[in-house]
């Protein structure tokens, strides 16, 4: 007769150390990415008299598919958006620094026309993403010499106008998700 014991426990050692060792990657993995969303946001604001900007941001999860941003255009108006990506996680993330970073090349044109910059950010997604990717988005310019407010609310909430007397208005979406 002849006994045998096995010392199971290095093996389930080795495989928790292993599965430790996995989430950490992941996890720096997240941080990272979580770090480059962040520093793609604004965070400094354009001055325009008469107004006050603020913008906060905090993510549900690590990384997530909202974003916001305000630019002066060329001729000196100001430009703000703010969008919601389709879905959670890295994959809406993905998708929210590619809408930013279309925007950001179209904010350069001479002759920055809001409707046509959208369908143009809303066609590249299109042509690139799976059908079931989308994004609500409100994108407004605020002219500060007329302080003129053009906007296009494609399915995004509708969000609110303060009046320095204190009434208020919602502005109610305008057009479809892109």
């Amino acid at each position: 007769y002849e006994m045998v014991i096995r010392d199971w426990s290095s093996d389930v050692c080795a495989s928790d150390l292993k599965e430790r060792q996995e989430k950490q990657v992941m996890d720096a993995e997240l941080a990272r990415a979580a770090s480059i969303q962040n520093n793609l946001l604004t965070k400094t604001y354009p001055p325009l008299d008469g107004y006050v900007i603020h913008a906060y941001q905090e993510q549900s999860r690590q990384v997530g598919g909202d974003l916001y941003d305000v630019a002066t255009l060329p001729d000196g108006r100001v430009l703000f958006l703010v969008a919601d990506v389709s879905g959670k996680g890295m994959g809406a993330a993905l998708l929210m620094s590619n809408i930013l970073a279309s925007f950001r090349i179209l904010y350069g044109q001479a002759e920055f026309d809001l409707r046509k910059v959208v369908m143009q950010v809303s066609n590249q997604l299109c042509r690139y993403s799976a059908p079931e990717n989308f994004a609500t988005l409100f994108v407004g310019i605020i002219d500060p010499g007329t302080n003129e407010l053009r906007f296009i609310n494609a399915g995004h909430n509708p969000p609110i106008v303060v009046r320095s007397d204190g009434s208020h208005q919602h502005l109610e979406a305008s057009g479809i998700m892109i």
